[in-house]
């Protein structure tokens, strides 16, 4: 009876656990569904895989120098839009606190990448420091969740040419 009892209570825990997870799984108007590993949001595909920044302070005028390189995580490819701004904060203001942000230059990048390819996104942008305010740059990031209202993306077609909608 034990026996049984542990078997019944397995079986129900498993029928829950499948329940539960079929009830995550986003279906399309298509009826496909999201792979494993995806994410419902596509931007959380797009994960920054290296990054560099190079201020020049000395030059005339100045400007800031930028390298990102993002993958896409995820087994379907993606169509994304990201915006880099460079910018200013009042001084003393908190690393997240941007409720004084002036953007003083902003580049957009539109692209498309493959699952598991990236991409690397090179730009050169001015900044200013005028009294009482410290430069800053804006970039998103859908790992940290942060600035993503500068980034848009979109799961494509594998093979667009091959027909169908």
């Amino acid at each position: 009876m034990t026996t049984r009892r542990r078997l019944s209570a397995l079986l129900t825990l498993c029928l829950f656990l499948t329940l539960t997870q079929a009830a995550k799984w986003d279906v399309s108007a298509s009826q496909e569904r999201v792979q494993d590993g995806e994410a419902e949001d596509p931007r959380r595909c797009l994960e920054e895989s290296d990054s560099d920044v190079d201020w020049n302070t000395s030059g005339d005028p100045p400007v800031v120098r930028l390298m990102f390189e993002y993958e896409n995580s995820c087994e379907r490819p993606l169509r994304c839009k990201v915006i880099v701004q460079s910018g200013t904060v009042p001084t003393g203001a908190a690393r997240r606190d941007y409720s004084g942000w002036k953007v003083v230059d902003t580049l957009s990048f539109k692209f498309s990448v493959a699952p598991r390819e990236t991409r690397r996104l090179l730009t050169t942008l001015y900044w200013s420091r005028p009294e009482g305010t410290t430069p800053r740059l804006r970039s998103p990031s859908a790992e940290l969740s942060r600035n993503l209202e500068l980034m848009e993306c979109v799961f494509t077609d594998a093979n667009p040419a091959a027909g169908g909608e």
